[in-house]
Formats: structure tokens, sequence, C-alpha cells
């Protein structure tokens, strides 16, 4: 799946959700009271849309676990005080885990110009 259909099913989703929600709210359901947290929501969406479809697994990763320490919080099922020590081990742990990016790493691009270049191929722009 290209990036543009990624989109398209991101904000299409986004937009039935927000849809049915104010079906509801329109027909007299309170939705909130059912969906206690439901903001989270916006923390964890963007959180696995950026995992998946970006493979940028650090801030994917943060934004989703922040959701759910987010949402368990608001549920009651974890105390009020635990989201920011929660979410500093998760950083911690993803700082540590995750692999550094080389920043002397030359991509293949850069190794075939460099090829180019001394073995006397010219490219034309």
């Amino acid at each position: 799946m290209n990036s543009k259909r990624k989109d398209g099913v991101l904000i299409g989703l986004i937009l039935v959700i927000y849809g049915v929600i104010s079906i509801f709210s329109a027909c007299g359901v309170d939705i909130a009271a059912y969906i206690k947290g439901w903001w989270t929501l916006f923390l964890i969406v963007p959180g696995v849309y950026i995992f998946v479809a970006h493979k940028n697994y650090f801030w994917g990763t943060l934004l989703a676990a922040a959701g759910v320490v987010f949402f368990l919080s608001e549920r009651a099922i974890i105390a009020a005080t635990l989201p920011v020590p929660i979410l500093l081990t998760v950083v911690g742990i993803l700082i540590l885990v995750l692999p550094k990016e080389d920043k002397n790493k030359k991509s293949k691009k850069d190794k075939d110009n460099d090829a180019r270049t001394f073995s006397g191929d010219i490219e034309s722009f």
C-alpha cells in the first residue's frame, strides 16, 4: 500500500469514527460516559500509524505507549500519579533498545555516486 493510500485510510477512519460519535450524540446518547478516556485515541492511533507506515519505532512506540498509559489512568486502572514515571521508563527503554542511526553510514545511492565519480562515469543532470 503506497503512502497516499495509507494517509487516505487513516483520514477515512478518523472521519468515520467522528461521524459515528456525532450520530450517537445527535440521538441523545452520551458516548463519553461509555468511552471514558476517548481522547487518548489521538495519541494511540497516530502512534501505531507512525510505527507501521513510517517505520519510526521510537516515536510510534512513544506515542502509542503514552496513549495507553493515559487511557489506563483515565479509567482509574492505574494511579493518576503513575503516567509520567511510566512514560519516562518507556523512553529510557526505547533509547537503550532501539538501534542508533549511523551518521557516517552511506546509502546505496551515495555509494553509487562515489563509484561513478572515481570510475570516470559522467552523470548528466
